[in-house]
């Protein structure tokens, strides 16, 4: 059993579809971060393992294990995705302070796992005649809040 994914005209998004000879591709793209916290932007990466794949439709999950860390979809005019955790950290900072020291361990860390929390460690992109179906202004942005350190996303694509 095969998940293909068409472009629904009546409705907003899409319909997935059973059929044809299923493919799955697994890779795991690391990254090496430089700052306590970093916004770093995959979509090319995306791009290149979705056209490298031979797969013209499907789905690709973007996952990371970790938990000080986020995967998100954001615009990508210049500052807007770095704009993004700066912001949230500062709304929260002042919000876990105090709440912060009642974790034993790292209570420095307590704002980036719970801004992981928010934002997310995982997104999934459609595949559509073999390219990413993103926004014209979208992209995949990996965001950083307790480094620097090594991580891993792990990318799945399965489709036909």
């Amino acid at each position: 059993m095969v998940i293909a994914l068409r472009r629904n005209s009546s409705a907003r998004g899409y319909d997935f579809v059973l059929s044809g000879q299923s493919k799955v591709i697994r890779t795991t793209l690391k990254l090496e971060t430089s700052k306590l916290r970093e916004t770093i932007e995959l979509t090319g990466k995306v791009r290149e393992f979705v056209g490298s794949s031979d797969v013209k439709n499907g789905l690709l999950s973007c996952f990371s294990r970790h938990t000080t860390v986020a995967l998100v979809l954001a615009n990508r005019r210049q500052g807007i995705s770095k704009l993004v955790p700066e912001v949230l950290h500062a709304t929260l900072e002042g919000a876990v302070k105090d709440k912060a020291m009642t974790i034993p361990s790292e209570p420095e860390t307590v704002s980036a796992y719970l801004l992981s929390t928010v934002l997310g460690s995982s997104v999934m992109i459609p595949v559509e005649g073999g390219k990413c179906a993103l926004g014209d202004w979208q992209g995949l942005y990996f965001i950083e809040m307790s480094g620097p350190r090594e991580r891993e996303v792990v990318m799945t694509l399965v489709g036909v």
